[in-house]
């Protein structure tokens, strides 16, 4: 045997060896403090942008003006809350600032849970109110870096709140404007230009009215920020299909999984860093073979995360998608296991 194939034949001993699982721990290599950790889920990318302060507490109701029903719901324990936004989370109806507002109060001030902040983000574009409106823009500002395409603020497609968006876009402080094209009034206004290009591609608001009025607004921009904002305006206008639609369930299922596992890596207030090690050699530095064994171990936990949280929305299990070949699969199960008493 040359010595090409004695290692040849070894290498392919050790890839097929198995991996001794009761080898396999977790180890922490930093804690957080949970609220920090929070505070981060929230406000990840910016700082909650002030532009929207006044206009956003005319609508928000304070906690004891909300009815009993959604009080109890924000007095109550984590795991309730998060039942009650699971329940709205694919289908919500309640359009009223009482709802909204609880959201609100429960999203910045109320919950020790990454999961529910997952919930309430993805519920808020379909509060159909002002309320909603703009907490959408001050949503997708705060977590700029985590939010793809900006899809946040197009998941919000009602076209019938042009007037009430002008009428917040005509009273910005122009006068101390952050002219930074990076900064929040920038970012606001030139989202405010598109909501109403879409409103007059929707046909809910007329366009001379919106060109008009924001004519004095663009005035106090130099010629490129000018031409910036008109350009932005017509993206509104013409590129529909930048409003509606969001994230498939997938997306969603893959978020929330990761944010429960974040959740149940929480003791005593912290949040826990943890990391993956055989005996005393960390997962980075394990042989190929061994990484992947590890790796089989991580997808069968991501499984059942992923299993839990469908069952508890009410979505087909994995691989149950397709209705009648799942019936099929129950039927011939249960034909087999009738077929085996039989015997």
């Amino acid at each position: 045997m040359g010595l090409f194939d004695f290692f040849k034949k070894k290498s392919i001993k050790k890839r097929s060896s198995s991996i001794d699982e009761r080898m396999i721990h977790e180890k922490i290599h930093r804690k957080t403090k949970i609220d920090e950790w929070l505070n981060y889920q929230r406000f990840c990318s910016n700082p909650s942008p002030t532009s929207l302060d006044k206009h956003i507490k005319k609508h928000l109701l304070p906690i004891e003006k909300l009815k009993d029903e959604y009080q109890s719901i924000y007095n109550s324990d984590d795991l309730e809350k998060r039942k009650f936004l699971q329940s709205n989370f694919l289908t919500t109806t309640d359009n009223s600032f009482d709802f909204t507002s609880l959201l609100f109060h429960i999203y910045y001030y109320n919950t020790k849970l990454t999961e529910n902040l997952h919930y309430i983000r993805y519920i808020v574009p379909n509060c159909n109110n002002e309320l909603g409106l703009l907490w959408v823009y001050k949503l997708n500002w705060e977590r700029y870096k985590r939010i793809w395409n900006n899809h946040l603020i197009y998941s919000f497609d009602n076209p019938h709140f042009g007037e009430f968006e002008l009428s917040v876009l005509l009273d910005w402080d122009v006068d101390n404007l952050d002219t930074d094209f990076d900064g929040q009034d920038m970012f606001l206004i030139q989202h405010f230009l598109e909501y109403l290009g879409f409103c007059v591609g929707q046909e809910t608001i007329d366009e001379s009215k919106v060109k008009k009025s924001i004519k004095n607004l663009l005035s106090n921009f130099d010629t490129n920020g000018r031409g910036y904002f008109r350009k932005r305006y017509r993206m509104g206008n013409d590129n529909y299909s930048s409003y509606g639609g969001g994230n498939p369930i997938s997306v969603h299922l893959r978020d929330l999984r990761v944010s429960r596992k974040q959740d149940n890596e929480v003791e005593d207030g912290y949040k826990l860093d943890i990391g993956y090690y055989k005996g005393d050699i960390p997962f980075g530095k394990l042989f190929n073979y061994e990484q992947e064994e590890i790796k089989k171990l991580i997808r069968q936990e991501w499984r059942k995360l992923d299993e839990e949280i469908r069952e508890e929305l009410g979505l087909p299990k994995i691989g149950e998608q397709w209705v009648s070949e799942t019936s099929v699969y129950y039927l011939v199960k249960l034909y087999r296991l009738f077929h085996f008493h039989l015997q």
